[in-house]
């Protein structure tokens, strides 16, 4: 089973879901599940994830220093069996690609109310990076238990 998890350009918030979903995925060892990020823009294709993103991620024991920007397409959306969109306008982006809706999810109906996770893009903020960093920890862990426990394939 592939996962991916989407935001805007793939250097911030979806990097770090990713970073944290494959350490979580540690658990379940007899299952066959890929985790990967991507973007819905093209802007930074090929690019590492932004400083603040890869500092977060070293003060929680992840190192994304090399994951690189990738865009999710048309061409390539059939490749992914679950979608993990990190906020509306990722959400509803990928659903313009003619995904089964039943495969597309919002990060944060996953323990969230259904919240938005920030762009640490534009935050300054240690705290606040901090606080986007717990609310990707705590939905990709709810999100991975129910794609598991409703996958009958794993």
């Amino acid at each position: 089973m592939k996962i991916v998890f989407i935001c805007l350009g793939n250097i911030c918030r979806s990097p770090l879901a990713e970073a944290v979903a494959k350490k979580e995925i540690k658990k379940y060892q007899n299952k066959d599940i890929s985790i990967s990020s991507a973007g819905t823009a093209s802007w930074h294709i090929g690019k590492p994830p932004c400083d603040k993103s890869q500092m977060i991620a070293n003060k929680f024991d992840l190192d994304i220093s090399s994951y690189r920007g990738f865009q999710i397409t048309n061409s390539n959306a059939n490749d992914y069996d679950y979608f993990i969109a990190v906020d509306e306008s990722t959400y509803s982006h990928t659903l313009s690609f003619n995904i089964d809706s039943s495969k597309v999810f919002k990060l944060g109906s996953f323990g969230l109310n259904n919240a938005d996770i920030p762009d640490t893009y534009y935050i300054e903020s240690q705290k606040e990076i901090e606080n986007v960093y717990k609310m990707i920890e705590t939905s990709v862990h709810n999100c991975l238990e129910f794609i598991i426990s409703n996958e009958p394939n794993l």
